[in-house]
């Protein structure tokens, strides 16, 4: 037998125990990753902030506007997409089977605004398309944004990164890799080692900004993996769709698809079946131990741990329940603190760029009308570049520091809460997160980076056709007037929006942190809650047998433990 089909072998033995432990979810968790083992497709994640482009990167890879696109985030639900013989969609929603929908519904099920935060319970959609690019076993997960106002999305996001075998990580020049970006490629690292990194939509700024935002990611990506980022495919999913022609690094990641697809779908596939072997048979494996305590121990004991086990959830509830008001607060604090450091900033950099701007404009050499408010924009970009830079350099430090200060001040309390479960003898085989303190404050970076320049589209190119005309017959010193103007009110832009990237990105940090830590709490409670209870119901059923009943029930959960130990 081969070694994938006895991964495939393992994986069906797995879900075989998981329903004689009665573990449904588990079991169809199982199949699944042993039906798409056996049609040899692997998952690559498209990841990223919201606005990205993600969505309209997958419809151009498959040549077809298939999956919902807009200009807010849109994406609220996981989808994967994979090769079928006619576009086609299915959705599954909680505690019901596959059920067909028409492509044209998709929107009211995957996007944010027919279905926000996922309301509809929706927990898988797969859509199909003949795609030659999906034929290899390649299908597309596109993931709902980080960073977007709508939380139930990025979390659905991470809580995915288990089953992804590679990352299409999206990414832009304006703004830059974002810190949450890196943070969940540096999450997804630990569990996939293979990356395609793509800075899209190329065609909305200049080439010397597209090369600043490569490096920059190339420098950040590098240090959070410890390993050279290359290359950064610089698309453009708009430019692509809409010329029916491949541009700028089209043909590469295209050729980078395929060639993932060809080299390296077994070890991609068989990687993603010892993952999830690993995941599912730790969780059968705390299920076993929940029935055997219940049948060795007396039920009053069992019911007594229960209780203590509710207890300490709503300790934990509580606990987490408390940190929104003092998170809340931390963040006006925060944003109070650093909208008096921007508006000081502002105020006293602003003269300074402006007549700097005003100085170069009025040395620019032999222009005139639409060329001279070319180059005046230019000149403004330059100029609050060079203002807001240092500013936002000299401001790592600061933010750094204010994020250390701002989660000390409710670490205490969620620090004390791990402490109480894990010294709580209900708690002890629990896998809760570790502590958190000032180095990984609540399990997030506290470091800053701003070593690039968030660029606003310039107005120059695209003048009304009124301002052009006046550019084109107005006598000069009148035209140079109203350019300056332009141009002061377009630099004044860029330092205020760039300005306010500080204080935005520490207070997503916090959010982010508190969002992960929250996440893996629930999650360790839930899980251990519903297997003591199930315990206790089984154990109370077959107690009801007699003693015989309950030997040949250990017998049973200790061969089931043998068999899993065989086979994860």
């Amino acid at each position: 037998m081969s070694h994938e089909n006895q991964r495939l072998r393992r994986l069906q033995d797995l879900g075989r125990i998981a329903l004689e432990l009665q573990s449904e979810a588990i079991a169809d968790e199982a199949n699944a990753l042993a039906e798409r083992a056996a049609e040899g497709r692997f998952y690559v994640a498209c990841v990223g902030q919201f606005k990205r482009g993600k969505s309209s990167l997958i419809n151009a890879l498959v040549q077809a506007e298939i999956l919902p696109t807009g200009t807010v985030p849109v994406t609220s639900v996981v989808t994967v997409l994979r090769h079928g013989p006619h576009v086609s969609a299915r959705l599954r929603r909680a505690g019901s089977d596959w059920e067909e929908v028409r492509i044209e519904d998709l929107p009211e099920f995957v996007s944010e605004e027919r279905n926000p935060g996922n309301s509809k319970g929706v927990i898988a959609v797969e859509v199909y398309s003949p795609a030659p690019l999906l034929e290899t076993g390649l299908c597309f997960v596109d993931t709902p944004g980080l960073g977007s106002v709508f939380e139930a999305n990025s979390e659905a996001t991470r809580d995915f990164v288990p089953h992804v075998d590679a990352a299409l990580v999206v990414f832009g020049a304006d703004p830059p890799l974002s810190g949450e970006e890196a943070d969940l490629v540096q999450q997804i690292a630990r569990h996939v080692d293979t990356f395609i990194f793509v800075l899209n939509k190329a065609d909305r700024v200049t080439e010397r900004e597209c090369d600043e935002a490569a490096d920059f990611a190339r420098r950040v990506l590098s240090q959070r993996l410890a390993q050279p980022i290359d290359p950064v495919y610089r698309v453009s999913a708009l430019e692509r769709t809409a010329s029916g022609k491949p541009t700028r690094d089209w043909v590469r990641l295209e050729e980078r698809l395929r060639s993932l697809a060809l080299g390296s779908r077994t070890e991609l596939v068989n990687g993603a079946v010892d993952r999830g072997l690993r995941r599912l048979g730790a969780r059968l494996r705390n299920i076993i131990a929940e029935e055997e305590a219940a049948l060795r121990s007396p039920l009053e004991e069992t019911e007594r741990r229960i209780q203590a086990l509710h207890r300490a959830s709503d300790d934990a509830a509580l606990a987490l329940w408390q940190l929104g008001p003092l998170f809340d607060a931390e963040m006006r604090r925060l944003g109070s603190t650093f909208e008096e450091r921007r508006k000081a900033f502002i105020a006293g950099v602003l003269p300074e760029a402006q007549h700097t701007l005003s100085t170069q404009i009025r040395a620019l050499p032999g222009r005139f009308g639409p060329a001279l408010r070319a180059a005046a924009m230019a000149r403004a970009k330059e100029v609050a570049r060079g203002h807001v830079l240092p500013w936002l350099r000299n401001s790592e430090a600061e933010a750094a520091q204010e994020y250390r200060r701002a989660t000390e001040r409710f670490a205490s309390i969620v620090n004390d809460l791990l402490q109480r479960l894990r010294s709580s003898d209900a708690w002890s085989q629990i896998p809760l997160p570790e502590e958190v303190g000032d180095d990984e404050a609540l399990r997030g970076k506290s470091r800053f980076l701003f070593e690039s320049f968030t660029h606003v589209e310039s107005p120059a190119g695209f003048v009304p056709m009124v301002e052009w005309l006046g550019d084109v017959l107005l006598p000069k010193g009148l035209t140079l007037r109203r350019i300056e103007r332009a141009a002061s009110a377009y630099l004044e832009h860029m330092v205020v929006a760039n300005a306010h990237r500080v204080e935005n990105s520490i207070k997503q940090r916090l959010q982010d942190s508190r969002m992960r830590l929250e996440s893996q709490i629930r999650f360790a409670l839930k899980e251990v809650l519903e297997a003591a209870q199930r315990g206790l119901e089984t154990a109370r059923t077959i107690r009801g047998r007699g003693e015989d009943a309950v030997r040949a029930a250990l017998a049973r959960l200790d061969g089931l433990r043998q068999d899993l130990n065989r086979i994860a």
